[in-house]
């Protein structure tokens, strides 16, 4: 029962049954109702327009037909009878015939020998007739002027051909009122309009003169394109930009076509009746009555617990412990557990940290001991060889044990540095280095010497901290042994530090007198100069020495190093 209610609850099933009620409505009806009705006036429109076209060109096409008809017998005439046969027998026909105000048979040379017309007529070298006899096929052109009528006409072209060789071109023209005739006697609706059109895009015929034909014909088909559509529909936009529905039947084979076109909004005829006005207003109401409920429903269900789970996952990582117990509004089952689960992750975390914490106070408080005890051991055992130092009978004892007192005490000044620096792993090279040239300059004594320092601020390690402290404590015992001067002797200790390539440089310079016996002096075998040979090797680097007359300069730079565990082992 009780994994029933959790089953009830659970998110897919509510949003399922949701989503359920509100589309399967919409659903049903929009499929069966709407498409139903659109696809089956649609369907309807297209046929209704293009029976009506076909129907309008009945007496259209059959004049035409009737011309090349006209214009094939009178190529036989040509090719058979002579010209004044030829033009007497045109001559009849016209007279016969009311639709037709002209009949003509134009050579190869473009002369025209047989026509309704009495005179002979020439058309070598005219566009019209170069066009013509490029053309394999019976074609239709007009003319607002007619050479022979003067009125407008519309120019049926049949190619006569003997054994597949051009011959010349039969030609009948039509006047334009009474292609005119044969498409307004039609009984048309007043929102259907037809047009008749050659390859060329000239218009032939047209129901109304009230509008431009060009706004009546499709914006994006060439006439190429509108012959070859003959027998279909399709909608397209106008010339004017409306949306219209277009049918085309063909009069002329691959020349000449009959265009009708309805209003595209018109052709469903939905918004005309209440039938279609349910079609389309009853699913747009579901459709938005079910993206509300779904909209409200996924809200309550997801979103508002989502975001209070966000916004108290993004508290805990600032910092803030106390979301550590989250609370959502009967969430749903899938909800509840990641609830539940950030709860958990929350509070073995804190305690985590809270272990890790007290771990590291406890390492800094045992790492202070540490660094404190040595500190108090080696000033100790400083007071001891203070004491001895005081007890010995000759000057060479008490200087070497001075010499012993001074080092440890630099070693203590270590320490010392490193129990009062926050992160109790690196020291500052400028404040340790001051504190060791301090008590070297104090303990030597030495009122005729001018000591000027310079330290730059660098943190180091101890393996590097040591050797560098105890080498200037050196460096600068020799400086203040030897250094001469006529009047106040000087002395420069400078450290530099280079943060672009990591080189510390430690440099002291003190002034003499007599580059010689000074250098004879510190190239001597005794104990200070081994252990700057021994310092040096340990920061992995060799000294520079400048001599002059007046100065002597000792100069040793190094790359500062990361600690590195195993190569502080080695060098121990």
């Amino acid at each position: 029962m009780r994994r029933l209610g959790s089953y009830g609850r659970s998110l897919s099933v509510r949003l399922v049954l949701l989503l359920t009620l509100a589309l399967l409505p919409l659903g049903l009806l929009s499929l069966y109702q709407t498409k139903k009705v659109l696809d089956e006036a649609e369907a309807m429109s297209r046929t209704s327009l293009m029976s009506k076209t076909v129907a309008a060109s009945h007496a259209e096409r059959e004049l035409f037909q009737k011309a090349l008809g006209a214009a094939e017998g009178l190529g036989a005439l040509v090719l058979a009878a002579s010209a004044d046969t030829c033009r007497a027998a045109v001559t009849d026909f016209i007279a016969e015939h009311s639709n037709f105000v002209f009949a003509g048979f134009i050579e190869m040379d473009g002369r025209m020998r047989c026509s309704s017309h009495d005179e002979e007529l020439d058309f070598a070298g005219t566009p019209d007739f170069e066009d013509a006899i490029t053309k394999t096929g019976p074609h239709v052109v007009m003319r607002s002027d007619g050479i022979v009528s003067g009125e407008a006409v519309a120019i049926v072209i049949h190619p006569i051909m003997r054994r597949g060789v051009l011959q010349g071109l039969a030609t009948v023209s039509i006047p334009l009122r009474v292609a005119n005739e044969t498409i307004r006697e039609t009984q048309l609706e007043s929102d259907l309009r037809l047009l008749t059109v050659n390859n060329e895009g000239e218009i032939v015929v047209s129901t109304d003169p009230d509008y431009r034909t060009e706004d009546l014909l499709p914006r994006d088909v060439t006439p190429e394109q509108l012959v070859g559509l003959a027998g279909s529909t399709f909608e397209a936009l106008a010339g004017s930009g409306t949306r219209r529905l277009f049918a085309v039947s063909e009069l002329i084979p691959g020349s000449v076509v009959l265009v009708g076109s309805a209003p595209y909004e018109n052709s469903a005829n939905l918004g005309g009746s209440l039938q279609g006005r349910m079609a389309l207003a009853f699913p747009l109401v579901m459709w938005i009555a079910g993206m509300g409920v779904a909209y409200l429903g996924v809200q309550r269900l997801v979103v508002r617990h989502v975001r209070a789970l966000r916004s108290a996952m993004r508290r805990f990582a600032l910092g803030d412990r106390a979301v550590g117990s989250l609370a959502l509004d009967n969430p749903p089952e899938e909800l509840a557990e990641a609830e539940r689960a950030f709860n958990r992750m929350a509070l073995l975390i804190s305690e985590a940290e809270q272990r890790r914490d007290q771990d590291l106070r406890d390492k800094k408080v045992l790492l202070k001991e540490v660094h404190h005890r040595v500190k108090n051991n080696l000033q100790l055992i400083a007071s001891i060889m203070n004491m001895q130092m005081r007890s010995a009978q000759s000057a060479e004892a008490r200087g070497l044990l001075s010499g012993l007192q001074q080092r440890v005490r630099g070693l203590a000044m270590l320490h010392r540095a490193l129990y009062a620096a926050p992160d109790l792993t690196t020291v500052d090279a400028a404040e340790l280095l001051q504190a060791v040239i301090e008590d070297v300059a104090q303990s030597l004594g030495r009122p005729d010497v001018t000591l000027e320092t310079h330290f730059e601020s660098v943190e180091l390690y101890p393996d590097q901290a040591v050797p560098l402290s105890m080498l200037a404590a050196e460096a600068l015992t020799n400086a203040l042994k030897y250094a001469r001067a006529p009047g106040q002797a000087r002395i420069e200790v400078h450290q530099t530090f280079a943060a672009a390539s990591g080189q510390v440089t430690l440099r002291v310079a003190n002034s003499c007198e007599g580059a010689a016996a000074k250098a004879g002096e510190l190239t001597s075998s005794g104990l200070g100069q081994k252990l700057m040979r021994a310092f040096e090797a340990q920061l992995n680097t060799l000294a520079a020495v400048t001599e002059s007359d007046d100065s002597y300069v000792y100069e040793v730079s190094f790359t500062r190093e990361e600690f590195d565990q195993g190569a502080s082992e080695r060098k121990a």
